[in-house]
């Protein structure tokens, strides 16, 4: 009897269809992590923190109307945390805000919030009010950038914010 044998010409590699699979696997875990890396590198951007702090305070000014309730902002010069309440909160409430609050990176460094006609206190926590009829507190947010000082002005009847290129009094401003 003969033995029956077959050309078994079989090279070694993966079909059309398996590596398909793998890239579409691929591709799909790229989509679904590029938000959490875009988050890491954004979070550590001076630059970018500022414009989310100054388009906070835009946006409270704005919700505080539009919600008819007053809305509170928090900076914590310490720890360089602000958080964002619609009733006043303790410092203790404000240290447990968790997953609520703004962390400043290492390369923006909040110095401190100056307040028209009151007489600046020894304290690192600052609370700014953005009212229900469409005010705010005046308030100068000293920030330091890269070791380059900076102003977020919050004027009390206009809308937009001012960010100025160097420390600004309120003598300078009014």
């Amino acid at each position: 009897m003969g033995s029956f044998h077959r050309n078994q010409d079989h090279t070694a590699g993966f079909t059309l269809v398996e590596l398909i699979v793998v890239i579409s696997i691929m591709a799909g875990l790229l989509v679904l992590s590029f938000p959490v890396i875009r988050s890491f590198t954004q979070k550590d951007d001076p630059g970018r923190q500022i414009n989310q702090l100054m388009v906070l305070a835009e946006d409270l000014k704005a919700r505080a109307v539009t919600d008819g309730k007053d809305y509170f902002l928090y900076l914590d010069a310490a720890t360089g945390k602000a958080f964002v309440s619609d009733v006043p909160v303790d410092e203790y409430s404000f240290r447990n805000a968790g997953a609520k609050e703004m962390v400043f990176g290492p390369d923006l460094r909040l110095k401190d919030v100056e307040f028209p006609g009151i007489a600046p206190e020894d304290t690192h926590l600052y609370r700014i009010c953005f009212h229900s009829q469409g005010y705010s507190d005046f308030a100068l947010i000293h920030l330091e950038k890269e070791d380059k000082p900076l102003t977020i002005k919050i004027e009390p009847f206009l809308s937009g914010v001012i960010l100025l290129e160097r420390f600004f009094t309120l003598e300078n401003c009014i």
